[in-house]
């Protein structure tokens, strides 16, 4: 219970400090990240809790990673910062903000290794 409250506190207070701050960067995936907003998250029903995330982004096959379903990067809940990186994707989403999703090089699900939300996106 006591996670599930944290999270909702982390998302509330994120939320409120970045929804009346405009997005204005310029979309693109490279070799180890995708900067964009976030089309959709996908939670599967898998018993380790990978969340699904699309870029809003089509040049997502440019990243050294290998996308599920070759549109989705990864977020382990093996992850130490799962919760506040989940946060940070569902308040980009939500507000409709830019987010940096920077990859795992080389992995089989484009294992996201740290999320990034600038105020002046």
């Amino acid at each position: 219970m006591c996670t599930l409250r944290l999270y909702c506190v982390t998302v509330l207070f994120v939320l409120l400090a970045y929804t009346m701050i405009p997005s204005e960067t310029q979309a693109s995936c490279d070799s180890i990240r995708c900067i964009s907003k976030v089309k959709s998250i996908y939670a599967t029903g898998k018993a380790t809790g990978e969340i699904y995330i699309e870029p809003d982004e089509d040049s997502i096959s440019t990243l050294n990673c290998n996308a599920v379903g070759e549109k989705y990067v990864t977020l382990h809940h093996s992850h130490k910062n799962y919760t506040e990186i989940l946060a940070i994707i569902n308040l980009a989403l939500m507000a409709n903000k830019t987010i940096n999703m920077r990859v795992v090089e080389n992995t089989d699900d484009c294992t996201i290794d740290y999320v990034m939300l600038y105020s002046y996106q």
